[in-house]
């Protein structure tokens, strides 16, 4: 029924190989960049939280984005429960 085996897909494509975490390449055009590059100098792909670098966002930057989205939304409901 079909020549294929029952609930196995198999892709054309070859997949790559995971770079991601090999160190000193550019996950995403393999270029050689250095421990201190923030942004790879061939693609200016954000190498934040690559090879062992610092991630993006911090626990403590999450949290006090999320404050500040409250604080804004307590503050709009305030304004509209006072004008009705």
């Amino acid at each position: 029924m079909g020549g294929a085996a029952s609930g196995s897909l198999v892709s054309a494509q070859p997949e790559p190989p995971r770079i991601e975490d090999a160190p000193g390449l550019c996950p995403v055009c393999s270029t050689s960049v250095s421990p201190a590059d923030t942004r790879c100098p061939t693609c200016n792909y954000d190498l934040a939280g690559v090879a062992g670098r610092p991630g993006a966002y911090s626990r403590t930057a999450l949290w006090w984005t999320v404050a500040g989205f409250v604080a804004v939304y307590l503050l709009v409901l305030a304004v509209v429960i006072a004008t009705n």
